[in-house]
């Protein structure tokens, strides 16, 4: 058996982002009461591009990336955004929560990530919405 260790599960352009720096973890029920109250808010998907194909949420604000690694780039798309509520979400919650830190530390001021990603927001959120 060989082992190597590597410094990221998921592969990014991100090296020098700080996951402490993630943005407010919201639950999938409070996002559902975002989407039911009318809440203003943009809501990102950090996936790859074939994946918002397969599923995404109401309103999404997809980035087109083939892989997660063209993420930095991507998020050039978003400067749009940067005074609004953000909130990132993806399949399980570690891109979100990497994403969600490189946009706080690049000046974005109220970013939240999916707790758990979209799998955790099809288990206990009360209706799917999008």
């Amino acid at each position: 058996m060989h082992v190597r260790v590597k410094n990221e599960i998921v592969n990014s352009d991100l090296k020098n982002v700080f996951l402490k720096n993630s943005g407010k973890r919201l639950k999938p029920e409070m996002l559902y009461e975002f989407y039911e109250t009318g809440k203003n808010f943009v809501i990102v998907d950090a996936r790859n591009w074939y994946e918002s194909k397969i599923v995404k949420f109401k309103n999404t604000v997809t980035l087109q990336m083939k892989n997660f690694r063209d993420g930095k780039e991507a998020s050039n798309n978003l400067e749009k955004y940067k005074d609004k509520t953000i909130v990132t979400y993806c399949t399980g919650g570690t891109r979100c929560k990497k994403a969600s830190a490189y946009l706080i530390e690049n000046g974005y001021k109220d970013v939240y990530q999916l707790d758990g990603g979209i799998v955790s927001y099809t288990k206990n959120s009360p209706t799917h919405t999008g």
